[in-house]
């Protein structure tokens, strides 16, 4: 006859196991069974870690019976007597049973083929101090399967970073050597409490030391190996509330905090009107780079300062996190002279003497050039030759002919001749100098106004590359020609001084070149279409106010 209720068996293997221990049930139904098996009652006590089910038919003499039969595999949660309630499947339910869970017996430990172990670096820390958990699991077999679950504090807020990779070597334990596979996490509880860091469980498999099953005749099959539960112990920490000054300033707690200035070794100098790039790196070991403030870096007031974007690093090692925080900050000078960059400093806590520290760079002093100028194109001017005084007159005298000097008077003529062409020769040699001198004189006059022409071409050049640089939105290529144009229009003063007295709206667009410029996250987006327009409009009011200056050709009256 078919059966149309079932009758319910629970057994357990073992009614006494330790925390890092299986159990399994058997649960035998035999008729027919209503629906699926209720497992959730399990769920407050106990993991199912493993379950099957095998059904069986039987007909003998005209009867016919049916069963089912579940094996599961638990693993319990806590310590102390458990009770197993009645499972049940629609009406039909089987029996409760009992089950003793202990401590792990340590003493067992030495000979044990899988071992998982935890600890903490301390068990009193301060709210936002780094805290290092170590996980070990330790095996003499090899592992067919292994996994470990996540940390999950509880009781106090808290942010958790995995330390790199697995660490892999071996250790003694007892007279045995295992094999370790060490994983460890820097946390850090946000707040004063007691931290609750529950068991860490490992599931896994290790190969099965069955002779019987090597010298079998399936022995080139995979064999299932022995499954192992594991859970590591609880602990508990205690987090302490920061000290009482510490809203006067950032809460920093670490090991230990550097931060380093290149210019502290070497001092720079420079130049007036070109940039220099300052960068401070601050590393705090025990602190993420999050955590890090920003430093306030000053500079003098003859200095402008565009600071770029703070870049935060992290990185990991099994000693645990160390925050970087890189600044640069661009500064340009405005004028010469000997100035003062004052210290950079900030206080931190001290986690291991358990004080406050300041961590600080020194004050420099640095030297800033007069800007380089353009030279000035220097007028070349003829020097005029003396003019050559005339020959002194020749004075004439009377000729006296006598019978005696007949002979003289006849020779004159030739005298005369040649006197007459020493006058006409020192004549035309004074002539060619006087037109020498009338040259040269002519050359000076046309030299005077070409210096000019060329004068106002360099600045009409100058101003038409700073135009066009800007139109092209190419931020250092502007700014390189704005400084060429401020020395073409001003050649006697330094390019910042000149651009201190241009008009408001003007110098802001040179403040936003300056600042794209010098920080390269908005050295992307630059426009320098402003900064035409108001240099356009500059000139045009710089024309009108040298026209309105100019004197009146047809005054009245």
């Amino acid at each position: 006859t078919l059966l149309h209720a079932a009758e319910f068996q629970l057994s357990s293997s073992r009614s006494k196991i330790s925390i890092n221990e299986s159990v399994t049930l058997q649960l035998t139904a035999v008729g027919s069974v209503d629906g699926d098996l209720d497992l959730s009652v399990l769920d407050a006590d106990f993991d199912i870690i493993n379950q099957s089910t095998s059904s069986n038919i039987q007909y003998i003499n005209g009867d016919f019976s049916k069963s089912k039969v579940w094996n599961l595999t638990l693993m319990p949660k806590r310590i102390g007597i458990l009770t197993i309630p009645p499972l049940c499947s629609g009406s039909d339910c089987s029996n409760s049973t009992m089950l003793i869970v202990e401590q792990q017996n340590t003493s067992n430990n030495e000979a044990a083929t899988v071992m998982l172990e935890a600890e903490v670096s301390s068990d009193n820390v301060v709210a936002q101090q780094q805290l290092i958990y170590t996980v070990r699991l330790l095996f003499r077999q090899s592992l067919l399967q292994a996994g470990l679950d996540e940390v999950k504090p509880e009781g106090v807020e808290a942010t958790v970073h995995l330390l790199g990779e697995d660490l892999r070597y071996e250790a003694d334990r007892g007279n045995w050597r295992y094999n370790v596979i060490e994983r460890k996490y820097a946390l850090f509880p946000q707040h004063e409490g007691q931290l609750h860091l529950p068991p860490v469980r490992f599931n896994g498999q290790v190969e099965s030391n069955n002779n019987s099953r090597r010298n079998s005749p399936f022995g080139g099959f995979r064999q299932a190996g022995e499954i192992v539960r594991l859970r590591s112990e609880a602990i508990d920490v205690t987090v302490s509330a920061p000290p009482v000054n510490a809203a006067q300033q950032p809460w920093l707690p670490a090991e230990r905090i550097t931060i380093d200035d290149a210019w502290q070794q070497t001092a720079p100098t420079l130049t007036v009107g070109e940039p220099a790039t300052r960068t401070i790196v601050t590393s705090a070991v025990g602190l993420t780079a999050a955590q890090l403030p920003e430093l306030n870096i000053v500079a003098p007031a003859s200095f402008k300062s565009y600071p770029d974007k703070t870049v935060r690093d992290d990185q990991v090692s099994g000693l645990g996190v160390t925050g970087t925080m890189t600044q640069k900050v661009a500064f340009v000078p405005t004028q010469a002279g000997t100035f003062t960059l004052p210290e950079i400093g900030l206080k931190w806590w001290d986690v291991k003497a358990k004080k406050w520290r300041r961590e600080r760079t020194e004050a420099i002093k640095v030297e800033v050039l007069p800007a380089q100028r353009l030279a000035s194109t220097q007028a070349v001017t003829a020097v005029p030759l003396a003019p050559t005084p005339p020959p002194a007159p020749i004075a004439k005298q009377p000729v006296t002919l006598t019978a005696d000097a007949s002979a003289t008077a006849n020779d004159q003529p030739a005298t005369l001749w040649i006197w007459i062409s020493v006058v006409c020769a020192l004549g035309w040699i004074v002539t060619l100098l006087l037109l020498l001198r009338l040259r040269q004189q002519r050359r000076k006059d046309a030299v005077e106004p070409t210096i000019a022409d060329d004068a106002s071409i360099s600045t009409n050049k100058a101003r038409a590359e700073l135009i066009r640089w800007a139109k092209a939105n190419d931020a250092a290529q502007t700014r390189t020609a704005l400084l060429t144009w401020c020395a073409a229009v001003a050649p006697d003063i330094a390019a910042e001084t000149f651009i201190q007295q241009l008009d408001l709206p003007l110098r802001q667009q040179i403040e936003a070149l300056n600042s794209a410029l010098y920080s390269s996250a908005a050295g992307k987006t630059w426009s320098g279409a402003e900064l035409v327009q108001e240099l356009e409009m500059w000139l045009a009011d710089s024309n009108k106010k040298e026209s309105a200056a100019l004197p009146d050709f047809y005054p009245g009256g």
